[in-house]
């Protein structure tokens, strides 16, 4: 995304500072796609009226679920614009009568085509909806969105919302928390001068002169390469490894986030022959009870002083 091929617009709201980042993100590798995608597996009789409904219900509730982004005119200042239109549940994809392996493959095909969307938010919506059909009685609702408009935790409140919403409970009898106001209270704890706690601890002298450690295999990759994507690597640990770190967690009382993330540095250390370095903590940003159900872009990372 650029101010060369995004809209322009005369006003929007300001993107949050988990917005900023990711934007910058976008622009450093903009044959990425940066967001999350989750696929749950229904059991029985479906209703697919019921459920388009359902998902047309909880994406008018949230102003975050039809944002879409672009440039406030004559700048290169990114904005959130609320759109008229929501997203919706789109046409059922039929895969019965294929074989396990046939159905498995047609829904891969489905998974990066949704995935790969997120790569051009100019042309496609930054939240999708798709079913698919496996036979009579089993579905699969797959619901793919932007980082920019929902993380993790807030695609899970919202299929858990549609599900409400299924049920037939009421989701409307709570107003809901709209992510372009919490967006702009989250600037205005940066930018508050009265509030200003924690300022010396990130402008101590500690943090300026750290870097992000240096990998031998990203000191050799040429120079045209670099910028253009942006991957995840999945790995699968094996039951006997992950017994073992979960009975190290315990004796020591830490929790396995904790035995992993020391592990990582620990790599990144001998990989990269540095003493002291910064690595990026992922939070899911929710620290307020409030906002334990709200949908929008709250996770976050946070730099950490790593030293011998």
């Amino acid at each position: 995304m650029s101010s060369q091929t995004a809209v322009q617009v005369a006003e929007g709201f300001r993107l949050s500072p988990q917005q900023r980042r990711l934007w910058h993100l976008h622009e450093t590798y903009p044959a990425s796609a940066f967001g999350t995608q989750c696929t749950v597996a229904l059991t029985g009789i479906l209703d697919v009226g019921r459920l388009t409904q359902a998902v047309a219900r909880v994406a008018a509730r949230y102003e975050i679920l039809r944002t879409s982004f672009g440039f406030l005119e004559g700048t290169s200042v990114p904005v959130q614009i609320v759109n008229g239109s929501a997203p919706h549940l789109e046409s059922t994809i039929d895969l019965r009568g294929m074989d396990a392996k046939r159905q498995e493959s047609e829904v891969q095909l489905v998974l990066e085509k949704q995935w790969s969307r997120l790569c051009d938010l100019q042309s496609f919506p930054a939240m999708s909806f798709a079913l698919m059909r496996l036979a009579e009685t089993e579905h699969l609702f797959i619901v793919t969105a932007s980082a920019l408009c929902a993380d993790l935790a807030a695609v899970v409140n919202i299929v858990q919302e549609v599900q409400a919403a299924y049920s037939g409970r009421n989701i409307d009898a709570e107003e809901a928390l709209q992510y372009a106001d919490l967006s702009e209270w989250q600037n205005q704890l940066l930018e508050n001068p009265a509030d200003q706690n924690h300022t010396p601890y990130w402008k101590s002298a500690e943090f300026p002169n750290l870097l992000y450690p240096r990998l031998p295999f990203l000191l050799r990759r040429d120079a045209a390469t670099v910028g253009s994507s942006y991957e995840n690597i999945d790995q699968t640990v094996p039951m006997e490894t992950l017994a073992a770190i979960t009975a190290l967690a315990q004796d020591l009382q830490v929790s396995m986030q904790s035995i992993l993330l020391a592990a990582w540095q620990h790599l990144l250390k001998g990989l990269s022959g540095m003493d002291a370095f910064l690595v990026g903590i992922g939070l899911d940003g929710r620290v307020q009870d409030e906002l334990q159900t709200a949908v929008g872009a709250f996770a976050k990372y946070l730099p950490m002083n790593i030293q011998r």
